[in-house]
């Protein structure tokens, strides 16, 4: 079933097989690819003296008839082109920074001159090519355009919508979740505002897509008000969680045992004395110099018998740890339930861990 987004012109958007996924929009190595080769030639200043002087020849009768004759031969890519454009313009143009920019006041001239034509008369579509052509600055925008659309991390952080969605309305938040559900690391990033490879609590850049899904969660929770695992199928992700070990002691006993067979440095040990919770063991083996991508999933996989089902792999930030990377969605869902059963009580101790 093809859904619609709703717009104030004429034009029907279906978002469908045939169209852009809006949800994989920047993370498409192809869509990237293709942007980069439009943003390096609109970058070079030699290809913007060329481009300008041939312009000047569009408006003669032989270059406008050969534009009509291709505007007819490919009419259904151009349709397809300008309804993309339009889905693409609908999300950027949530981010008040953008739409108070350059590039927002050309997506609205855009939004404005699509507003009555039709795409199937290729007059319209031929009067629509002028206008858009005649926009002032239009190949410096396009750069930018360009530059935003080739570049992953840019791409997100602008499309990034001005809400706040801890206090926004649940019908604004589920609007996101319905699109970008598909894509948990680009939902995340929206509605967290955290990108990959930014600063975060919890120390490095590499742990950076682990917080946003955690911090996604807890917003999610506001919203919901559900305490429990269910919140996890808001973003497609399906669990089957049994605590293993429902004392104290027994939880302890089973840490040190779990932490005995699989610590890296086999000098390292811990006073079964000195632990009393869940908290103080992360602390004692931060301060043993352990990672995140140690300690939580030891945790986990000693307290709890668990399926999850839906979680995607993480995008990865340049050439290291790339293994450990990939697991940060998944390290950010543990830790939110490991919060739900209150095993950790004060996110501090999360504050500048190693990697």
């Amino acid at each position: 079933m093809n859904k619609k987004i709703k717009n104030k012109s004429n034009i029907n958007i279906n978002i469908n097989n045939n169209h852009i996924n809006i949800a994989n929009f920047c993370n498409d190595n192809i869509n990237n690819k293709k942007y980069k080769k439009y943003y390096d030639f609109l970058n070079n200043p030699q290809n913007i003296f060329i481009t300008t002087q041939f312009m000047k020849f569009l408006y003669t009768e032989t270059i406008k008839n050969k534009l009509s004759k291709l505007i007819k031969k490919n009419k259904n890519e151009i349709k397809k082109s300008i309804e993309n454009a339009h889905i693409i313009i609908d999300f950027y143009d949530k981010n008040e920074n953008v739409r108070n920019s350059p590039i927002g006041q050309f997506f609205q001239y855009f939004k404005d001159k699509i507003i009555h034509i039709k795409l199937t008369d290729d007059k319209q579509l031929l009067a629509l090519f002028y206008k858009l052509i005649e926009y002032p600055s239009l190949l410096s925008i396009l750069k930018e355009c360009f530059y935003i659309f080739s570049n992953y991390r840019a791409c997100l952080y602008f499309m990034t919508p001005s809400i706040n969605f801890k206090t926004c309305s649940k019908d604004k938040i589920e609007l996101y979740i319905k699109y970008f559900a598909s894509n948990q690391n680009t939902l995340t990033s929206l509605i967290s505002k955290i990108y990959i490879g930014d600063k975060n609590p919890w120390g490095s850049p590499y742990y950076s897509t682990a917080i946003a899904m955690f911090e996604t969660l807890n917003i999610l929770g506001m919203h919901y008000e559900t305490k429990n695992y269910n919140i996890l199928k808001k973003i497609k992700i399906s669990t089957n969680i049994k605590l293993i070990h429902k004392t104290k002691k027994a939880q302890i006993d089973a840490l040190l045992k779990k932490f005995d067979m699989n610590k890296i440095n086999k000098k390292d040990n811990i006073k079964n004395e000195n632990l009393f919770n869940i908290s103080q063991f992360i602390i004692i083996l931060k301060k043993m110099g352990y990672d995140i991508w140690f300690v939580i999933p030891l945790i986990f996989d000693t307290l709890y018998k668990y399926d999850f089902k839906g979680i995607q792999e993480s995008n990865i930030l340049g050439y290291q740890k790339i293994y450990h990377q990939k697991i940060n969605l998944k390290i950010g869902v543990m830790i939110y339930i490991l919060t739900l059963d209150c095993f950790i009580t004060n996110m501090h101790i999360f504050n500048n861990f190693n990697d």
